[in-house]
């Protein structure tokens, strides 16, 4: 994993604000789930500049594979994120890439990578 400087404001990062206005308008999603969803993007994005060592610009999205988005995950569990949490998590940066994909007129062509199992719990 190379090391970036934290503090770059990565060229993907105007993509995930235009992704913000895109869930609160056109899709009429809860503001909640505006803001997991943009703080996901936006950490995916950072943890990206770290781990290749380079600004992320947002074709550089497109070449992600099943590596990098596992060690994306592994790094947010390594912080504490639960399972739930965990799949939330892919989900938002699926959607995120999902949406950067059509920006740039592609198909998208996501990693195949499964979410974290839950553990069974009784019904309360």
């Amino acid at each position: 994993m190379a090391d970036a400087p934290a503090h770059l404001v990565h060229p993907a990062a105007a993509l995930a604000a235009q992704w913000s206005d895109h869930l609160q308008h056109d899709r009429r999603r809860s503001p909640h789930t505006v803001r997991a969803y943009v703080a996901t993007a936006h950490r995916l994005i950072d943890f990206l500049g770290r781990y290749r060592g380079e600004m992320i610009e947002p074709a550089g999205l497109l070449d992600l594979n099943a590596t990098d988005l596992r060690a994306f995950l592994a790094q947010r569990r390594g912080e504490g994120l639960g399972a739930s949490s965990a799949a939330r998590e892919l989900s938002g940066a699926r959607a995120f890439l999902t949406y950067a994909a059509e920006q740039q007129g592609r198909h998208a062509q996501l990693p195949r990578t499964r979410a974290p199992k839950r553990p069974r719990t009784l019904p309360r």
